[in-house]
């Protein structure tokens, strides 16, 4: 190539373009590799060619180019150049683009893998599959079905979460499909994904696809099933599904299957993490306002405390009663009725919380609270009656807001008693409630109907528990109902 023909070349518009989409390529490739190494020789060589021998040089480059993409990216020389600098300009346009469209696919891949593993919630984790996944597949409905056995041992995979840009949904969650048979069962079988690209015909071999038939009605016309596999495990499916028929290719799955073992993880991780939470949230709605944190926490390490059925374990009871207070409602409004129970429960319960013991039942005007259930402890009698001194302490608050709202003054009494009972969520697995029965219940109650206003009164068994640290004031022998000897009961003055 002579001086001028080469100056003349340089001010092309063709030569500048080039070199745009050497520099581009370049810095793409970051200066790596022998593919690198050879576009930069080229170009060098180019610039300076002087000889018919050089010319060789860019068609033999240029065919290197083609080789080098073959298998990974499509064929990108464009065919009966017009010259060889032409065509291997072009053929870097084309390279350009396909590596754009590539590492977009990685970008996204990237990020998705990135996303997918900091998700918890599956609704979280699929909502962000919809919005960056067409970057790899593509799709205007994604759902996601869970693998499940029935009661009577039959495999279905229910519906669990769907999302679509069709209009109306048909299959919405909660929706089953037998594995047993139809395409499901096949797909189960051997793990391998697999694509319908007219579900119009697919429907006409098979008539009697429901599934089918609403993808149809909703406005799919091609499908691609993917399984999700954990440990050679399947955990569930992801349906992709699309306006447009034969839209769905191998490359497809070839792409999805780089991020869809990261995605079966994370969904199954989220699976578990959403049956661990709705658990949690059952035991903190259920338990919450009858149990302090600690004890909650405690519950959520240890979810067996609350299997229906039950076990033996010792507990310490207590019992406590408003004194009078039946015959006092008589002459008192409703309203005040029950303000006058809220403002005492309100400070009790508070009271309770503080020393980790469980509310069993509210009954009327009475509070029967549990140390020792579902949580023991070797304390647990020593802090039930260090509860009940607070609360005689704190019935002064109670009365002040009863005094503020023109409300009768209360007094309450208290019995104690530990001993072996049977605890655990009594009722059916419809409605079921944890308590505890058992002799040393009824204990505690005939002791709780026989304290004074303002009194703690404690069984033998918890003074045992306890006489090292006790203060009593009284010992007396009572005759309570069920016992034919009378028992002894000690009023407690502090600890």
């Amino acid at each position: 190539m002579t001086d001028d023909l080469l100056s003349q070349w340089r001010h092309d518009p063709s030569y500048r373009l080039l070199q745009a989409e050497i520099s581009a390529l370049d810095e793409r490739l970051g200066g790596k590799g022998e593919f690198g190494r050879a576009i930069r020789d080229l170009w060098s060589q180019q610039q300076n060619a002087t000889s018919p021998e050089d010319e060789e040089h860019l068609a033999f480059y240029r065919k290197i180019l083609t080789q080098m993409m073959m298998g990974k990216f499509e064929r990108i020389v464009t065919p009966d150049p017009v010259n060889d600098v032409e065509s291997f300009g072009a053929s870097l346009v084309h390279l350009n683009m396909t590596l754009d469209r590539k590492f977009a696919e990685v970008r996204a891949l990237s990020e998705v893998t990135h996303q997918l593993n900091e998700g918890l919630f599956i609704a979280d984790v699929l909502n962000h599959v919809f919005d960056t996944f067409r970057a790899i597949i593509p799709y205007d409905r994604i759902r996601f079905a869970v693998v499940e056995t029935t009661s009577k041992g039959v495999k279905v995979a229910r519906t669990h979460w769907s999302r679509s840009d069709f209009g109306t949904c048909h299959i919405t969650p909660g929706y089953i499909q037998l594995l047993e048979t139809g395409s499901l069962a096949a797909i189960a079988a051997d793990g391998q994904p697999r694509f319908v690209n007219d579900l119009a015909i697919s429907l006409q071999e098979r008539p009697d696809s429901l599934v089918t038939g609403l993808m149809i009605k909703e406005g799919a016309l091609a499908n691609l099933t993917y399984p999700l596999v954990v440990k050679n495990e399947l955990i569930g499916f992801l349906f992709f599904s699309s306006r447009i028929k034969g839209v769905y290719q191998q490359e497809h799955i070839n792409m999805f299957a780089s991020v869809g073992a990261s995605l079966a993880l994370t969904l199954e991780k989220s699976l578990l993490y959403e049956g661990l939470t709705v658990r949690n949230a059952f035991i903190r709605s259920v338990f919450g306002r009858y149990i302090s944190d600690e004890i909650a926490d405690a519950l959520l390490k240890d979810p067996e405390a609350l299997n229906m059925g039950g076990r033996t374990c010792k507990v310490t009871v207590l019992l406590s009663d408003i004194r009078g207070f039946t015959s006092m409602s008589e002459h008192m409004e409703p309203e005040q009725v029950v303000a006058s129970l809220n403002n005492c429960f309100t400070v009790m319960v508070d009271v309770i919380h503080k020393h980790n013991g469980t509310i069993d039942n509210i009954i009327g005007d009475a509070l029967m609270v549990l140390f020792g259930a579902p949580i023991s402890r070797d304390d647990d009698a020593h802090r039930a009656i260090a509860c009940a001194l607070d609360m005689q302490g704190a019935m002064t608050e109670v009365n002040r807001r009863n005094l503020e709202r023109g409300l009768p003054e209360l007094a309450i009494g208290i019995g104690i008693n530990t001993g072996d009972v049977v605890a655990g969520n009594i009722g059916s697995e419809a409605h079921a409630k944890y308590s505890v029965i058992g002799a040393p219940v009824n204990m505690a109650a005939r002791l709780e109907s026989k304290a004074a206003r303002g009194e703690v009164l404690i069984s033998q068994t918890s003074y045992d528990a306890v006489q090292d640290a006790v203060h009593i004031v009284e010992t007396r022998k009572i005759q309570v109902k069920g016992f034919s000897d009378p028992v002894c009961a000690y009023s407690v003055a502090a600890l």
